[in-house]
């Protein structure tokens, strides 16, 4: 039985050494022309890219846009780099983009020259994320910041009945005395 344990490890060795080389180090994000913090990763792992993926899908409202392209890249922390959303907002800008942030701040929409992508920007304690997707299109109902206006006519629908809630039993006997 020891054997087989032993057989067992050996065998898993190679791919828990072999599990993170698709995790490798990058110093600039070649879609935005960007440089990025010292010590910064682009992940490559299939389950990364497919998590990051779904994430990014899932946001989208609009069927007709499309996504490829995803790319996963890990930042260090903002105490470490002292990378923060503000970092990232400028570089694009510099770099000539113009960013549509969503409701959610942490979703944008990127564009420039007719080419855009969709972003997710995660900042945490020990380690910040960005996705990152090409889309085939911008969404026709996104929301900009400079246009987020209200309906001024909104109609409800009340039903003609609205039964009562049951009457409140008291479970707690203290009270009950």
């Amino acid at each position: 039985m020891k054997n087989l344990l032993f057989l067992f490890l050996i065998g898993l060795l190679p791919t828990l050494a072999m599990a993170q080389k698709n995790v490798v180090p990058v110093s600039s994000i070649p879609a935005f022309d960007i440089t990025l913090p010292k010590g910064s990763k682009q992940d490559k792992r299939f389950l990364s890219v497919a998590a990051a993926a779904s994430l990014l899908e899932a946001e989208i409202s609009d069927p007709k846009v499309k996504l490829s392209g995803t790319e996963v890249y890990i930042l260090p922390s903002r105490s470490a780099s002292g990378f923060v959303a503000d970092s990232l907002l400028m570089l694009l800008e510099k770099s000539g983009f113009q960013v549509n942030p969503l409701d959610n701040d942490n979703f944008a929409w990127v564009s420039k020259q007719g080419v855009t992508y969709f972003t997710f920007l995660s900042l945490d304690e020990k380690a910040s994320n960005l996705y990152l997707a090409k889309a085939n299109k911008l969404p026709d109902n996104r929301s900009t910041p400079s246009t987020k206006t209200g309906s001024a006519n909104n109609t409800v629908a009340f039903p003609d009945h609205i039964p009562p809630l049951p009457p409140v039993r008291n479970s707690n006997p203290i009270k009950n005395q």
